[in-house]
């Protein structure tokens, strides 16, 4: 998989993952279960693509402050990556709680996995951010 690529499929998995809010809404947590579990395992593959992309970017210049620099941007891109899946981790636990009704009832469910779910959303816009604009053409 390219730079490119896994850019593109980040951008996917992000949108895969706001629609996740109307699922939890209408309280089909098996549905938004399986959705997360579709989303995690590429969202995994996607970002070590990038930081190892940005890990192993060499400047045009070959300039030593260039080099380092990606080399700190791998290290931003892979803690918002990290913090993502971290996220998504913590959803798909409370999805599981929710499932054996170990939350209460539906609605106290739905607003502690939605709150949940609004604090990975919060950590995709970092991802976005940490991704070098000028790299995103490779």
């Amino acid at each position: 998989k390219t730079y490119k690529e896994a850019w593109a499929e980040i951008n996917s998995l992000k949108t895969r993952c706001f629609a996740l809010d109307d699922v939890i809404m209408r309280g089909d947590f098996t549905e938004a279960g399986v959705e997360l579990l579709r989303i995690m395992p590429r969202v995994t593959l996607s970002g070590r693509v990038l930081v190892q992309s940005l890990a192993s970017t060499k400047s045009k210049t070959a300039s030593q402050s260039e080099t380092a620099d990606f080399g700190l941007r791998a290290l931003r891109v892979e803690a918002a990556y990290t913090q993502v899946l971290s996220k998504l981790n913590a959803c798909d636990i409370l999805l599981g709680q929710a499932l054996r009704d170990e939350l209460g009832s539906t609605t106290a469910a739905q607003i502690l996995i939605l709150a949940e779910l609004h604090d990975a959303n919060s950590s995709w816009e970092e991802l976005q951010g940490a991704v070098p604009q000028d790299l995103q053409r490779l």
